[in-house]
């Protein structure tokens, strides 16, 4: 499993949203891209050297490398999903999922896997869903 960051409540952390889905689910990226630089040279390093891994062992949970299809690069991901021919993926260092093709995912090495991910899951307090204030209203 990765080694996650730990941010507690109210800590000041150096970062910019990553991947927003709405206030109550969005990504943020710690904003010291050289380490996100070399996580990425060094996954891509990695995966040209790694074996496809055999269905069996996509299960949800699982630490891997999968190929980022809109940049053709590879990147630490975390299987969520696993279908017929394609595996739903997060990529632990930016916040954004995707279907990849099994073909498309290796191994991740112990070095990658020990370095804490660059993104991180954040919520706004405070904030109601559209639904919730519209029954307030009426």
């Amino acid at each position: 499993m990765y080694n996650w960051s730990n941010i507690s409540q109210n800590m000041a952390v150096d970062a910019y949203a990553s991947c927003i889905s709405g206030p109550h689910y969005f990504w943020c990226q710690h904003a010291n891209t050289e380490d996100l630089d070399k996580l990425s040279c060094l996954a891509n390093e990695v995966a040209k050297a790694q074996d496809v891994i055999s269905p069996e062992h996509l299960k949800p949970g699982v630490p891997c490398l999968a190929l980022f299809s809109e940049d053709n690069k590879w990147h630490r991901a975390q299987v969520t999903e696993n279908s017929d021919e394609t595996v739903h993926v997060l990529f632990v260092d930016y916040g954004n999922e995707c279907d990849v093709e099994k073909k498309d995912v290796r191994l991740l090495s112990q070095n990658l896997l020990e370095m804490a991910p660059q993104a991180f899951l954040c919520r706004l307090d405070g904030f109601m869903e559209s639904s919730d204030v519209h029954e307030q209203i009426n």
